[in-house]
């Protein structure tokens, strides 16, 4: 008898306050909590060590007081702002969406931050590959500095 796959679940963003059930301002060990799992500790430069939930594809990002101050996903994640898919639409499409929601949209050689949204899209090949989706979202605090 096979068991039936598993569909990924939806990751919405709540702007500025966190994703899915991950809040934003949020202790590590009340993430592993909302995310029912343990997370490996990864020094990724950050002043404390990233909580990544590879299972999941979720790192989180910790500020000096050891809350969560950002939080990245990857696909196969299905992430959602405002009912826009930002990982599964390509990178011209979500970067237009991005753009109506904020004029102030910041263009990166690797991506787009939307301060006002608190949230940046990781595509370093997208000038090159409009139409392929993005590799990576992050959604962060107000304030923060390391995107």
């Amino acid at each position: 008898m096979s068991r039936p796959v598993e569909e990924p679940p939806v990751w919405t963003i709540r702007p500025h306050a966190g994703v899915g059930p991950i809040t934003l301002g949020a202790t590590r060990t009340e993430i592993e909590a909302a995310l029912g799992r343990r997370s490996v500790p990864v020094d990724k430069g950050g002043v404390e060590p990233t909580a990544v939930f590879g299972d999941v594809i979720v790192h989180a990002h910790f500020d000096e007081s050891g809350r969560c101050e950002a939080v990245e996903l990857m696909p196969p994640a299905q992430v959602t702002l405002g009912g826009q898919p930002l990982l599964a639409d390509s990178f011209a499409s979500v970067e237009r969406w991005l753009r109506r929601q904020d004029p102030e949209l910041i263009v990166e050689t690797d991506g787009v931050t939307s301060e006002l949204l608190g949230v940046g899209l990781y595509a370093p090949l997208a000038r090159e590959f409009p139409g392929r989706p993005p590799e990576g979202v992050i959604v962060f605090v107000r304030g923060y500095s390391g995107h």
